[in-house]
């Protein structure tokens, strides 16, 4: 839903792509048949959202664009709408690339229904089926699936964190128990210096982790050589 619209005409200089917008590799194919029928009043207008400044960012319309360039054409018809949300203004963006663009797959589909789950979690699987002309049950699934993925590459970051640290508390412990002069800053910089940059980069490895990782060692082996005592 947008709040605002007006038809202009806009300078194809004016026009800057967003973020916040998904975007579809562009089809030549496409951009050439769009070039070869060499009507571009005749197409529908791009949509844009105004930034200020005599900017305007691109909601839809990314064929027609590039087929404009082709035709040297420096102005194109556009809508210029203001959304409340991003959410209206992503929802435009679909809305219009399933009207004007080329057919969507069933995968796209399913792409703009998590999508829309992510920045909306209030609409229910029937509403987004209905907005991605899918079925509930696919969007259910499809949405499951994609959390599960991203679970899976989290447990896979948090258990190669929790491998580095286990490693690095053993070596700690390793170089505490071989050693009578214990100073905290000293041995922390001196265990740092045995990694290499690589190692220190892929683990985020800094002096401030090694000396809180290095005292919590230090506790332990103090309490074994209570225990031996």
């Amino acid at each position: 839903m947008h709040t605002f619209e007006e038809a202009i005409t806009i300078g194809l200089n004016e026009i800057v792509e967003l973020e916040d917008i998904p975007d579809r590799p562009l089809n030549t194919a496409n951009v050439e048949a769009l070039v070869a029928s060499n009507e571009p009043d005749k197409w529908p207008p791009i949509i844009v959202t105004p930034l200020g400044n005599n900017k305007f960012g691109r909601i839809a319309g990314k064929h027609r664009i590039e087929a404009a360039r082709k035709l040297e054409r420096n102005y194109i018809k556009a809508l210029a709408r203001m959304y409340p949300t991003k959410i209206d203004m992503y929802a435009d963006s679909w809305e219009d690339n399933a009207k004007n663009g080329l057919p969507l797959t069933t995968k796209q589909r399913k792409e703009y229904a998590v999508n829309l789950h992510r920045l909306q979690p209030s609409l229910s699987y029937r509403e987004l089926g209905r907005r991605a002309g899918l079925r509930h049950e696919t969007v259910k699934a499809a949405i499951e699936e994609e959390s599960q993925a991203e679970r899976s590459e989290e447990d896979k970051e948090i258990d190669a964190w929790c491998k580095m640290v286990n490693g690095l508390h053993a070596r700690c412990l390793d170089f505490l128990n071989k050693t009578d002069d214990y100073n905290v800053r000293d041995s922390a910089a001196m265990l740092v210096a045995t990694y290499t940059p690589d190692e220190l980069e892929d683990a985020e490895l800094t002096f401030d982790l090694m000396w809180r990782v290095l005292r919590d060692a230090y506790i332990l082996v103090q309490e074994e050589r209570k225990k031996l005592a």
